[in-house]
């Protein structure tokens, strides 16, 4: 059973089976390779600029120059060579039918001349020559690309070999699972285009109505009514547009259609004339900071005091352990009123600032900072102690403190009541 399997002729489906060209032989590396250069109905015709096929009789005139020629690259696979020489990588490029006849028409030996050839033309030889070329190279950067690295361009065409690497070693052309997937590809789309130009009952009847898309829409003609049913009385009445009516003219003053309306141009012109009366635009741009700070507090009916910016209270005083060093006797600290924006930073309210350089202090978890609605109180262990009362009464559970590292100082932020 086993030798009748293995004598058993290969049949293979022809939508699958590329049809034998030439062969190019390539050594790249110590490892000689076939391209098996191959033709198959169901690759494309070349395409011009304009993304159109091109026609036999201009491809047996001019050649697939300045043409986008379609192809179909298979996968690898191993060839035992004859004689014990080893192993070579064959793949198959496949092309359209008619690019492969003209690139295989030469003459039938080497060094015959064309005039000896009766039936070939010294056109049709040269046009051969160069078509097959330009497939050859288009074989080859395809063929790189599968492979993953460079063959070289040193080939040679074997005479008389259309194809190498067949099914069992054989010149019989190997099946391309991808040519049969293009195959049924194009079969079903063929099936679809019959499928929608077929007649059936679910069909339209407008073809046979006579309503197809190349007859023109019947046209609109207007009728002539007849005169009992045509009214005598003007469509305009006298005096609609000269005011000769009860109400009077129309437009006294003039129609206003196409005039700029009220407020054009304004960037606060979209708001209403009365929201828009009571609004002040500060320009940042050119206002001071002080300025901005000082129109913020006044909007917000808070007091503005004359030094806004470095108001000290008197009373609070700032101790310092008697270990500390020299330098840390004079620590500077600072209380001045502050303006709170919101979230949405678009109002803002008042507050107090206080600053303190406390040069001892390593990290903000050596602080103990106690804040309520009426005091602070400000101790770090065996180093500092600051105590008074807020000048105002301020929102102690909305207090935020922030400790920088770099200068060393606490700086501690309230709003005001």
């Amino acid at each position: 059973m086993p030798d009748e399997w293995e004598n058993r002729p290969f049949q293979s489906s022809p939508a699958a089976t590329p049809i034998a060209g030439f062969v190019v032989k390539i050594t790249s590396s110590g490892l000689r390779h076939y391209i098996n250069l191959c033709s198959h109905p169901s690759l494309g015709r070349p395409i011009d600029a304009k993304d159109r096929e091109v026609s036999d009789a201009h491809l047996q005139a001019r050649g697939i120059d300045n043409l986008r020629v379609p192809l179909l690259t298979g996968t690898a696979r191993t060839h035992l060579l004859p004689n014990g020489e080893g192993e070579a990588i064959c793949i198959d490029v496949v092309f359209c039918t008619t690019v492969i006849n003209i690139a295989l028409t030469m003459p039938p030996e080497v060094g015959s001349e064309v005039p000896n050839c009766p039936h070939l033309s010294e056109h049709a030889v040269q046009l051969g020559k160069f078509v097959r070329l330009r497939l050859i190279e288009l074989a080859l950067c395809n063929v790189e690309e599968e492979l993953g690295y460079k063959l070289g361009r040193n080939f040679t065409l074997p005479r008389g070999a259309t194809y190498k690497g067949g099914v069992r070693g054989s010149k019989a052309p190997a099946p391309m699972p991808a040519l049969r997937q293009l195959t049924e590809a194009l079969a079903a789309e063929e099936r679809m285009m019959d499928k929608k130009e077929s007649a059936g009952p679910w069909r339209s009847k407008r073809m046979e109505a006579g309503l197809g898309a190349g007859r023109p829409a019947p046209r609109i003609e207007q009728l002539e009514l007849p005169s009992e049913h045509m009214s005598k009385a003007p469509l305009v009445r006298k005096g609609f547009l000269t005011g000769g009516g009860t109400n009077g003219t129309l437009y006294p003053n003039g129609s206003t259609e196409g005039t700029p309306p009220e407020g054009a141009g304004d960037p606060l012109g979209w708001m209403p004339k009365g929201l828009r009366s009571r609004i002040k635009v500060v320009d940042t741009a050119s206002t001071p900071p002080e300025a901005q700070q000082e129109a913020i507090l006044r909007y917000a009916n808070v007091p503005v005091a004359a030094n806004i910016q470095h108001r000290v209270p008197e009373t609070p005083r700032l101790e310092v352990a008697p270990d500390a060093g020299r330098m840390e006797r004079e620590p500077a600290f600072e209380l001045s009123d502050f303006a709170i924006a919101d979230a949405t930073c678009t109002t803002s309210r008042p507050g107090l600032q206080l600053l303190v350089r406390l040069p001892l202090l390593d990290s903000f978890e050596e602080a103990d900072v106690d804040i309520s609605n009426t005091r602070l109180k400000l101790v770090v262990s065996g180093k500092y102690k600051l105590e008074f009362d807020w000048p105002h009464a301020v929102a102690s559970e909305e207090a935020k403190a922030k400790y920088v590292k770099k200068n060393r100082s606490l700086k501690v932020t309230v709003p005001r009541m």
